[in-house]
């Protein structure tokens, strides 16, 4: 004869296994409800989805495009920015420029 205490325990016990299979497909669909706008933004532009993550299609603006596709990038045609003299703060760009000004000053005259 089963006791009520054993009967609750076992109901207990198989709540707690229901409850932990169903916690993290729970979580992801509160999560997405509530991410939903800024899921229906991305879902056009996603182009890969993988088990190591997802590749989205980088989104410009026209404007920008165009700015591109002219040159007119701003500073790009603009007399009066001096790349010269615009600190190196780069490491890598510091040792590229380190090794062209070295092999020009190898070059003989």
């Amino acid at each position: 004869m089963l006791r009520w205490i054993d009967v609750f325990e076992q109901f207990l016990l198989s709540l707690k296994t229901i409850s932990e299979l169903f916690t993290w497909p729970i979580v992801v669909l509160i999560l997405g409800f509530s991410f939903r706008r800024a899921l229906e933004s991305l879902l056009p532009r996603l182009s890969k989805i993988g088990p190591t993550g997802a590749e989205f299609i980088e989104q410009h603006s026209s404007e920008t495009l165009n700015k591109d596709a002219l040159g007119q990038a701003k500073g790009a045609t603009d007399p009066q920015v001096n790349f010269e003299d615009l600190p190196l703060v780069d490491p890598v760009a510091i040792e590229v420029e380190a090794t062209h000004q070295k092999t020009l000053a190898e070059i003989p005259d």
